[in-house]
């Protein structure tokens, strides 16, 4: 018994020891979220990595010497964003004797995480608030590392330097540089040397092509069909992929009624899909060369349009509603296209071709048993080599085949 109960009655004591166990117990096992938490449930964001400077920057990547080298008067600066600022020295003067005390003045210097677009990750470092109203000025910290300007490269520090050439690694930034390059009239012969295009890393690649060939083998293909099968088996697979996160998409918003309809739609929109993928990707790039009262700009501009299209068929209701109606009527026209006479062969062929792959694609409902019906479902090796040296693409041989009627 603990010394605070023993001049208790005994009846008083355990009563209030058996009150505070039973509180406990009550708490410990509690389900409310303000109590209980899962551990393992990932955090919002889905990047479960370390956010700090010596996990983002590569330990074994060769940077190049910064110009200006280490700061030796003020080490912590060589670890953060302190915009050149250092310790300052001074006087306090009294008013009126006039003596006069030596004081210093520090940076004022705080622990903040900022959001890189190009690294896609939070990044958390110590920065000055001067740095911080320069960032904000800039339009991100992207922007900030990446001024083509003397005074700035001076005043980012080594650690500043090294973010700077690992954001110079970054396709994304890499197509932003050359896109800014052709806008200035550089020839493109310097483009390329000095920016050339982004390729895959070499573990990336070989993790890529191995995913391939367990899928050859899975297939038990012979030594010789390997080339076709491979450009097949990689194509399934990411057009699956594409198809199936379209369609929960649409499942999502609603505009379908149920999942198969969803993939349906999604291999008849695949022509539309793309083009809208390449139209968003060439706008945010040239968004990206605007400064950030234009880029703010075209932004309203973009969201006065949409509403505009909601405000014309009665709000957001009466878009999804419309938007449903012509998803089903896509897929009514490219049920029917055989029979359409008025349509071009190549979008009869097309439309044909797309609801075969959704039949197979509701009928696998994965991507390596979707792969392994395409690579069993593939003709003759000559048709493979003509077909992919038409630039087809891989699931044209897909459709249905006439039954070979030779004896």
């Amino acid at each position: 018994m603990p010394p605070s109960c023993q001049l208790l009655p005994g009846s008083l004591s355990a009563a209030r020891v058996a009150f505070s166990i039973n509180q406990i117990m009550q708490r410990g096992f509690s389900s409310s979220s303000a109590l209980y938490r899962n551990p393992l449930m990932p955090r919002k964001g889905g990047d479960l990595g370390k956010h700090e400077p010596r996990y983002i920057i590569p330990q074994d990547a060769k940077i190049p010497e910064y110009p200006y080298g280490l700061n030796l008067h003020y080490h912590q600066s060589n670890k953060g964003l302190y915009g050149g600022q250092k310790i300052e020295f001074g006087n306090n003067v009294s008013n009126k004797t006039k003596t006069k005390t030596r004081r210093f003045w520090k940076p004022n210097v705080h622990s903040k995480g900022l959001y890189s677009l190009a690294l896609k990750k939070r990044i958390n470092l110590r920065v000055t608030t001067k740095v911080l109203r320069i960032i904000d000025k800039e339009g991100g910290i992207d922007n900030y590392l990446l001024k083509p300007s003397e005074a700035r490269i001076k005043e980012l520090g080594v650690l500043g330097w090294s973010f700077r050439w690992t954001l110079l690694q970054k396709p994304v930034v890499i197509e932003r540089l050359r896109a800014e390059a052709v806008a200035l009239g550089i020839p493109q012969e310097e483009i390329d040397q000095r920016w050339p295009e982004p390729t895959r890393p070499v573990a990336e690649r070989d993790a890529a092509e191995q995913a391939v060939l367990d899928a050859v083998e899975r297939a038990g293909l012979d030594e010789g069909q390997n080339v076709d099968k491979k450009i097949i088996a990689e194509d399934a697979r990411a057009e699956y992929i594409s198809a199936l996160q379209a369609a929960k998409r649409y499942l999502s918003r609603n505009i379908v009624d149920s999942l198969e309809d969803g993939i349906k739609a999604a291999f008849v929109r695949q022509r539309i899909r793309q083009q809208n993928t390449n139209r968003f990707a060439k706008q945010a790039r040239e968004c990206d060369l605007l400064d950030p009262e234009a880029q703010a700009a075209v932004r309203e501009s973009k969201r006065a349009a949409r509403q505009a299209r909601f405000d014309n068929v009665g709000g957001q209701s009466g878009y999804l509603a419309m938007q449903k109606n012509s998803y089903a009527q896509a897929i009514m026209d490219a049920e029917n296209a055989m029979h359409n006479e008025s349509l071009p062969e190549e979008d009869r062929l097309f439309y044909q071709s797309a609801i075969a792959k959704a039949r197979r694609a509701i009928e696998n409902r994965s991507p390596k048993a979707y792969v392994q019906a395409t690579l069993d479902a593939s003709g003759i090796q000559p048709q493979l080599n003509a077909q992919k040296a038409s630039n087809e693409d891989a699931w044209g041989h897909i459709v249905d085949k006439p039954a070979n009627t030779n004896p």
